[in-house]
């Protein structure tokens, strides 16, 4: 479930397809808004798609947890995407990647940079990048929330993580996180001109 934006709905139309698997997306949002972009693809990835119409996060969720109860009557055995700590051990592992592939090329990292949104992958690469004692300074591009609020998720994930591990937090673990909210604009899924143009360039 997400917006129509998001990257995670269409990465996971496009495993689905992959591998064989149905794919059922909830997208939030003006119900008569027209597929584009990243919704775009997933339809074309083939995954059923319903539009929930403007609700906020948590009922976005309920209505998800409504949909998996659906198809477990039905006799369907659904998977709901949708645990953040659970997701967030998956950017460990994207790290402890990154760095091996980083020491293979004799590569002296410094900067991460990566969006700042509901925070799983932040947490994950954060929560690695201390427990790995990488020297790296992460710079988060808000692209949601305010800084102190992307913080404050953030957070609550690492507890989250280091609590299914049975360790303690990672100490000063956003030490070397620097949160930019220079590219926020007027809120998530508008487009600033800068990124339009950036866009534009890179195209």
């Amino acid at each position: 479930a997400g917006a129509l934006a998001s990257n995670q709905c269409r990465l996971v139309a496009a495993a689905a397809a992959k591998t064989g698997l149905e794919a059922l997306v909830l997208y939030a949002g003006d119900i008569d808004a027209p597929l584009r972009g990243n919704a775009l693809l997933t339809r074309a990835y083939g995954a059923a798609i319903r539009r929930l119409g403007p609700v906020d996060e948590v009922e976005r969720a309920r209505l998800a947890e409504q949909a998996v109860a659906e198809l477990r009557a039905a006799g369907r055995r659904p998977y709901l995407i949708g645990d953040p700590v659970l997701g967030a051990f998956g950017y460990v592992r994207a790290i402890e990647e990154l760095a091996g592939q980083a020491r293979a090329r004799g590569l002296d990292l410094r900067h991460l940079v990566l969006p700042g949104s509901m925070g799983p992958t932040e947490a994950g690469v954060i929560f690695a990048a201390a427990a790995l004692g990488l020297p790296w300074t992460i710079h988060l591009v808000t692209v949601e929330y305010d800084a102190a609020v992307l913080r404050d998720r953030i957070a609550a994930l690492l507890d989250g993580m280091a609590a299914r591990l049975g360790v303690a937090a990672p100490r000063d673990a956003f030490a070397r996180v620097r949160i930019e909210m220079g590219q926020l604009g007027e809120g998530y899924g508008r487009p600033t001109p800068a990124s339009r143009d950036a866009a534009a360039l890179f195209g």
